[in-house]
């Protein structure tokens, strides 16, 4: 089993989206670090509505074609995400022979890091390099995390209604390839007069 250190520093970026960062650690098991080294952290995978802590068990290759799909390129190496409610991998993944690692940010909702913030941390090392386990703010309390969140569709309800007006007539009740009328004069489509064209509408302006 690899030796489990504690160690200290600060955030040196997170990407909100994508679930992971990377910290500089300044301190280890006591002692300064310098320079600072950089370590690995995933965030659990809970989602931005999360009110129970949760631990994502990140496999590493090779993998099923399946699981591989799901996973997300990080400096070489894909990592899948699986779900578990307790510290333990989840029974399928048990007695897997592959490398497994832990990793936590404790706090509540979305769970983040903000660029610079203090955070103190357990950790491990392995052949990719430092991996956090378990990351708290200064004294064990819960990070900060940051104020961005990951960009989502709008909702219908708040995207812009698109215009429903005829541009043969004017009418608002149907569109162009439904109008009754024969094809009429060249005008404005925001105020229908016929000595101009929208894009010089005086009106459209105000």
């Amino acid at each position: 089993q690899p030796q489990i250190l504690s160690g200290s520093g600060f955030c040196k970026w997170f990407n909100v989206r994508m679930g992971f960062g990377f910290i500089s650690m300044t301190h280890s098991e006591g002692s300064p670090v310098d320079p600072p080294l950089d370590v690995f952290v995933h965030q659990s995978v809970g989602g931005r509505n999360a009110k129970f802590p949760l631990w994502a068990t990140c496999v590493q290759l090779p993998l099923p074609a399946w699981m591989q799909r799901r996973g997300r390129r990080v400096d070489g190496t894909r990592w899948v995400p699986f779900l578990s409610s307790s510290l333990e991998p989840t029974p399928a993944h048990a007695n897997s022979s592959r490398e497994s690692v832990l990793s936590k940010l404790v706090m509540e909702g979305f769970r983040s890091l903000k660029e610079g913030e203090q955070v103190e941390f357990t950790f491990k090392k392995s052949t990719k390099g430092l991996e956090s386990l378990r990351v708290t703010g200064p004294g064990g309390g819960p990070c900060a995390g940051s104020e961005r969140r990951p960009k989502g569709k709008i909702p219908l309800q708040k995207r812009k209604p698109k215009g429903d007006r005829c541009y043969n007539c004017g009418g608002l009740d149907h569109h162009a390839k439904e109008c009754g009328l024969p094809p009429q004069p060249k005008k404005c489509h925001y105020c229908q007069s016929i000595t101009h064209m929208v894009a010089q509408c005086p009106h459209k302006a105000l």
